[in-house]
């Protein structure tokens, strides 16, 4: 879609440069004013149309940061769930292992009381007479009775509490499998609305890209178009030379600490180079882009660690590098981590080689789980693969 909008303009700028402006070299200097004035219009319409997209592109990059916080959030949430239910689950089996204790004394009394009656009725209808008045006197079958009531009756009552025991127990036990029912049917509910934001997040992280790839191609047709309209001005003015825009010379490095590992430095994280450093041709959507650092791909969660001793500079989220952390090496030397899932230091930390600093996640990727990182010397982005160590 893209190309096609793109080619109308463009044919008609290279037509004007090639066929159209021999033709009309011989023709008036009005007629090529004209035709800059139709450049300047379409240059004007394709740069309204990028800025536009770059609003909506600004506008999808918010929601996704909201889509990121409310999923750190829901993540937070089933953490504690887990943990809450794990102590219910733990209390429920204490719980039933007392009740089973209870159960199994209470069946010891029954089992003594029904012994006893049982010895009683063998001895037959007479039997609790013969006990009394085998006695060998009024005084020792007093002292019989007296036994005979006091057992019969601690058995009794041993019996009812145990019973009461394995009631109320029974009872917590209903009170903890309803409490741990309703625990899993939150961990349920929060898990489908977990999944439906990561639908979302996935919904909404394609549009950014198709916005993206739209917003490119609006800037690449301001840029041919912007050529074409200098080249043309050029001739207008009977230029004999263009300008060419000297190449900016790179800073002289110092000879600090930081710049003394320069291919010594440790890898921030492990895994394979998804994107290096310099111009890099994108398959999916026909594109070049410019990349200032490279991209690592690692999973989801894996530590992240700062190259060189220095002192956090930043790290919270930034527009299109997600969660990010910037540390300052000294002598004006920076590194960039971005794409974090966790950021674990603060503004102000001083931090040395080899510290975790952050989990590697996607905030803010369309790439899928990866750390972004980069070199910089006084702003000016340096290729990060000439400073990491080298692998073999």
């Amino acid at each position: 879609m893209r190309h096609s909008r793109v080619a109308v303009p463009i044919a008609l700028a290279i037509l004007l440069l090639t066929g159209g402006l021999q033709a009309n070299e011989h023709g008036t200097l009005r007629e090529k004013k004209q035709s800059l004035e139709r450049l300047k219009k379409e240059i004007a319409e394709e740069r309204k149309k990028a800025h536009e997209t770059a609003a909506k592109e600004a506008a999808v990059e918010a929601t996704l940061k909201r889509i990121q916080e409310q999923l750190d959030k829901k993540t937070q949430e089933l953490t504690t769930l887990e943990t809450n239910l794990r102590a219910e689950e733990r209390a429920l089996r204490e719980l039933r292992q007392e009740t089973t204790r209870t159960e199994r004394q209470l069946d010891e009394i029954t089992e003594r009381w029904a012994g006893r009656l049982r010895a009683l009725y063998k001895q037959g209808q007479y039997g609790i007479f013969r006990l009394l008045f085998s006695a060998e006197s009024v005084t020792d079958m007093v002292r019989r009775m007296k036994y005979l009531k006091i057992i019969t009756a601690q058995d009794r009552t041993l019996s009812d509490r145990y019973a009461v025991t394995v009631t109320d127990l029974g009872k917590k036990q209903t009170t903890l499998e309803s409490r741990r029912a309703a625990l899993e049917k939150s961990r349920n509910r929060i898990r489908a609305t977990e999944a439906a934001i990561a639908d979302e997040k996935w919904r909404q992280r394609i549009l950014l890209a198709r916005l993206r790839e739209e917003k490119e191609g609006y800037l690449t047709s301001v840029r041919e178009l912007e050529t074409v309209s200098t080249r043309l001005q050029e001739l207008i003015n009977q230029l004999s030379k263009r300008a060419k825009a000297a190449p900016k010379p790179s800073p002289a490095l110092p000879s600090g600490a930081f710049a003394a590992v320069k291919g010594k430095l440790p890898w921030p994280t492990t895994g394979d180079v998804a994107s290096r450093f310099g111009r890099n041709q994108n398959a999916k959507f026909n594109t070049a882009t410019f990349n200032k650092g490279v991209g690592i791909r690692a999973p989801m969660g894996q530590q992240i660690q700062a190259v060189h001793d220095g002192t956090v500079l930043y790290a919270d989220w930034f527009r299109g590098y997600g969660k990010l952390i910037i540390v300052d090496h000294g002598e004006e030397f920076y590194s960039l981590y971005a794409h974090a899932s966790d950021l674990l230091v603060e503004v102000g930390d001083a931090v040395r080689v080899g510290q975790l600093i952050g989990r590697v996640g996607e905030t803010g990727s369309l790439e899928g789980p990866q750390l972004y990182f980069e070199v910089r010397y006084r702003g000016e982005p340096q290729d990060p693969l000439a400073w990491l160590s080298p692998r073999h």
